[in-house]
């Protein structure tokens, strides 16, 4: 369950807009509703203006695993992504989700854009 998420800058400030080229972290605040068997990754995908930004990372930095997860365990997996440097301004929507190999984990509620990825908010890209 996705209990919600923000978009930090390096010294931890929440923004909602973000510059090309500097570094930034996604923190997704999760609950588990029962335990896992399989050890997702989670993807993250920034896209607009014709653009996409990959964020495809092990969860906790590959160091808690799901299969490790127990049931109402509450999380915050902690992302740092950077915009390439000659990345279009704009608006840009935030999609995440987790995924093995070509599989997606299934939304079974909740905003999403019908590919199992979790429909964020928008965020303006300088």
């Amino acid at each position: 369950q996705v209990l919600g998420y923000d978009i930090t800058d390096a010294k931890g400030r929440l923004v909602t807009t973000v510059n090309s080229g500097k570094p930034y972290h996604l923190r997704t605040y999760l609950r588990a509703l029962s335990a896992m068997t399989t050890d997702w990754e989670m993807f993250i995908h920034i896209d607009g203006q014709k653009r996409r930004h990959n964020g495809d990372h092990k969860l906790f930095g590959g160091k808690y695993p799901c299969s490790l997860w127990v049931k109402d365990d509450i999380l915050m997996d902690d992302h740092e992504f950077k915009l390439e440097p000659n990345f279009t301004a704009g608006a840009y929507t935030i999609y995440f989700g987790f995924y093995m190999g070509e599989t997606r984990l299934k939304i079974s509620k909740g905003p999403n854009d019908g590919a199992d990825r979790v429909t964020g908010r928008t965020i303006t890209v300088q």
